[in-house]
């Protein structure tokens, strides 16, 4: 089982992805779907996060203090973890 990578950007927002079951740093967290057509990177509005879904279907945990914003992105879906 693979592992989450995280992974410093230039401007110094590590990037989050999940495969397996993974931990994030937020006491609660969120998983969602990527049902869009290409790949999508979000920054979360309360952490800074950089959120990467490389492909259509790509699930991700994400920060639970960056779960109300996310869940306003029409691509995105809510999943249960």
């Amino acid at each position: 089982m693979m592992s989450r990578v995280e992974n410093e950007r230039q401007d110094g927002f590590p990037i989050h992805e999940l495969w397996g079951d993974a931990e994030t740093p937020g006491a609660l967290s969120a998983c969602f779907e990527y049902i869009g057509r290409t790949a999508l990177v979000l920054t979360g509005p309360y952490t800074g996060y950089r959120y990467c879904f490389r492909q259509p279907g790509a699930r991700l945990r994400v920060d639970g203090r960056d779960r109300h914003a996310l869940m306003a992105v029409p691509v995105l879906r809510a999943i249960a973890a």
